[in-house]
Formats: structure tokens, C-alpha cells, sequence
């Protein structure tokens, strides 16, 4: 049976609440001024040269982490949006994340409020006005750690109502939420219980949609193969999603979509070629879906920490592929 997500009183009430948030533009959508290409570049840690190249080249959108306590994020912030002020800030917060864990009995509203109150407010206080002004989409809370997720129906309708008072929390604050991206081939499992999951959660991404949101969708893939029926399991699996929602939820099949983690598992290391030829046929895909705002590769996090995630050995070729769909 298909949730009823939202009445017309509660719509009334949500736009309400999103009265403060920005205006559905300048976050990375069409622009004449920005790339036509939609891949672009999580910067983990350090505003490398790599990034920087990659920046100059104007992709639609650049993601950046916790940048409250790195001004290296911040210096790649002001940069990014000074050159491209049409293009789209991805901010994710991590600190004061670990270790909070709220239980599947819990107040999902309560929980998504203390989250909030523990792990986003602090971050944006530290973060000076101008600062704050440059975001454009603000995350929820990333992964299934210490937080219901897909996992049962019954978890997957938890987190519905806990990312939608997340995404409403957001958007009090002026800025345009971005909610669930939380882990690989979501939801789990065959295509019966993949839309049944989906129906569950779906009172989120109303809700987001109604503030000007978006949704985060990782990407992951495990090998290098472009055949798009095959991929429609694990790169292109948001496919399938929004399928059913042309069927069952049609105001969210322009859901505007975040993929996060772009990547096949061997990330810009070992032979590049390979690779960036993957990544050219992704991006061809991607394009073909009007409500793919953007695909963030990776962690380019200037290190070699986590191999599999760094995109530093790519971002020449990253930087002339964005340049080269202006």
C-alpha cells in the first residue's frame, strides 16, 4: 500500500516553514557560465593544485567537508563561488557526528532535532555570515551509523520522517537541504521491496522538494563497465528510483539529484586511461537525466590515505573534460 505523504494542510504548513529558504537558482543548475559537463570534485581535505585546476574550469557544482574547522574548505569555497557565482556549494558536516546513535523506538522529529542542534548548528555558527551565504546545499547526516536506514520498512519510513525535519531544519536557516545520501545500492534488495522502501522514505524527498532541496545518491560501481543495463545496479541505480516515481510519486520525478561518490573503487589511481574513459561515458549518461544536477567524484583529499577514493592523479584530465564541454 502507498503512503499518503503529505495532506494539503501539511503542504501548506511545510512551504511555511521553508519560507526562508533560497530561491531554486544559482546552486549548480544550467548556466551558460558553468560547464555542461556534470561531473565535479568532493574536496576532502586540502584546496590541492589538482582541485584548484579542476576549479578554474567551472564545474556545476564542488563539495566541500567541514569547512568550519579547515580553512583550506573555506579558501576553495570563496574561490569557487568568486569565479562561478552561478555554481552550486555542496557543504557536508562531520564534526560532533561520531558516536551519536538514536534508536529505531526513538521520536524520529527528536532525533532529527538533536542532530541538528549537535552536529549543524555548532558548524554554521563558526562559520562567519559571508561564509554561511556561499552554501548552497547543506547535507543531513551521511550513512546508516548510529542512525536507522534502509534496512526494514519500518527503519526506511524512520528516516522518511527524521531526514524530513532535518530538511526542514535546513531550510530555516536559508539554505537548500540536501538528504539521503546514506550508502550504496539504496534501497537494498529486489525491485519489490527496493519501491516498497522508497514509498516509506518518500516523505523526505517531499519535503526537501518543497524547500528547494535536493537528494544525495552515491554512485558506487565495482568495475569499469558501460553497459547501461548493467549499470542501472549500481551507478545508474537512481534510475530505478525515479522509474517509480514516474509511476506512483510524479511530483518527484524531477527530483533534483546530488550523485555522490563517483566512482568505481580503484578511484583515480592505477591506470588513469581506463578510468577517465569510464568517466566520459558516465557523464554522457548522467546527461541524458534533466534532474542530475551533478556527480561528485570521490575524495580528492591530496593524500594517498585512502587510495581508492583519491581523485588527485585525475584532476588534469578532470579540469580540460570540464573545460572542454563549456
Amino acid at each position: 500500500m502507498r503512503l499518503r505523504v503529505i495532506t494539503a494542510s501539511g503542504a501548506a504548513l511545510l512551504l511555511a516553514a521553508c519560507a526562508h529558504a533560497p530561491s531554486p537558482c544559482a546552486c549548480g543548475e544550467d548556466s551558460p557560465f558553468l560547464s555542461k559537463s556534470k561531473l565535479s570534485l568532493y574536496v576532502a581535505e586540502d584546496y590541492t593544485p589538482g582541485a584548484q585546476e579542476v576549479v578554474e574550469a567551472a564545474p556545476r557544482v564542488l563539495q566541500a567537508l567541514d569547512p568550519q574547522r579547515n580553512p583550506s574548505q573555506r579558501i576553495a569555497m570563496s574561490e569557487y563561488k568568486r569565479l562561478h557565482p552561478p555554481g552550486g556549494l555542496v557543504v557536508r558536516i562531520t564534526e560532533n557526528a561520531t558516536g551519536i546513535r538514536y534508536a529505531l523506538a526513538g521520536n524520529p522529529k527528536a532525533s532529527a532535532d538533536d542532530w541538528f542542534a549537535r552536529v549543524l548548528a555548532p558548524a554554521l555558527a563558526k562559520l562567519a555570515p559571508g561564509e554561511r551565504a556561499l552554501i548552497g546545499f547543506l547535507e543531513g547526516p551521511s550513512g546508516c551509523d548510529g542512525i536507522p536506514g534502509w534496512e526494514t520498512l519500518e527503519s526506511a519510513a524512520w528516516r522518511g520522517r527524521f531526514d524530513a525535519r532535518i530538511a526542514k531544519r535546513i531550510a530555516q536557516m536559508g539554505l537548500r537541504p540536501c538528504i539521503g545520501p546514506i550508502t550504496t545500492a539504496i534501497p537494498p534488495g529486489p525491485l519489490e521491496e527496493m519501491e516498497a522502501k522508497l514509498d516509506a522514505y518518500a516523505p523526505a524527498l517531499y519535503a526537501a522538494k518543497h524547500c528547494y532541496g535536493a537528494w544525495g545518491y552515491p554512485a558506487y560501481s565495482t568495475d569499469l563497465s558501460m553497459d547501461p543495463a548493467k549499470a542501472r545496479e549500481t551507478s545508474l541505480r537512481y534510475r530505478m528510483a525515479y522509474d517509480y516515481f514516474s509511476r506512483t510519486h510524479p511530483r518527484l520525478a524531477d527530483m533534483p539529484l546530488l550523485v555522490h561518490a563517483a566512482w568505481t573503487g580503484s578511484g583515480g589511481n592505477g591506470a588513469p586511461e581506463p578510468y577517465e574513459a569510464w568517466l566520459d561515458w558516465f557523464d554522457q549518461e548522467i546527461r541524458k537525466d534533466p534532474f542530475v544536477i551533478a556527480a561528485v567524484l570521490g575524495q580528492n583529499v591530496g593524500a594517498v590515505e585512502e587510495p581508492s577514493f583519491e581523485m588527485e592523479p585525475i584532476t588534469g584530465w578532470l579540469a580540460r573534460h570540464l573545460s572542454g564541454a563549456r
